[in-house]
């Protein structure tokens, strides 16, 4: 106990003293300041952040799994399509070749079937001609019967 009595008036003495010494008050000015002197206060937010860091860290493992295994699945497709497009392009050619030639002879067909249209179309227009030159010749043999009718009445009343 006599020690420790000894030691704090030892300091209690040097604080005093010190307390008039320029750099001392200096330091003790700053020393608040400086991040050595925060240590704990630093350690604790890191490891504070830390903490938080692990907790996320599973959901962010998953997430990136859940990518890799995504990315992976859409390479081996691109992969067997790139196979099937090397590996098949004289087929797909053919489809190609075969589609061309498809569509041409679809188009002849509709250019056929358009001249047929037309061709039919001028056909009912003649026919409704002659429909109406055969109604006119019929009105006129009519008229013309009529008339002879008439005249052969009046020939009759004249001899009469």
């Amino acid at each position: 106990q006599k020690l420790a009595l000894y030691c704090c008036q030892r300091t209690i003495r040097n604080y005093y003293i010190g307390k008039t010494w320029k750099w001392w008050q200096i330091w003790i000015a700053i020393k608040p300041n400086l991040k050595c002197t925060q240590f704990s206060k630093y350690k604790a937010e890191y490891e504070q952040k830390i903490e938080v860091a692990e907790a996320n860290i599973d959901k962010a493992i998953a997430e990136c799994d859940a990518v890799v295994s995504v990315h992976d699945r859409l390479m081996n497709e691109k992969n067997e399509l790139e196979l099937a497009l090397n590996s098949g392009g004289s087929a797909v050619q053919d489809i190609i070749d075969k589609t061309n030639r498809m569509e041409n002879a679809k188009n002849d067909v509709q250019k056929q079937l358009d001249a047929t249209n037309k061709r039919i179309d001028a056909e009912r227009d003649v026919i409704d001609g002659i429909q109406q030159s055969g109604a006119k010749v019929s009105s006129d043999a009519q008229r013309l019967r009529d008339n002879i009718r008439n005249l052969e009445e009046t020939i009759g009343k004249c001899e009469d």
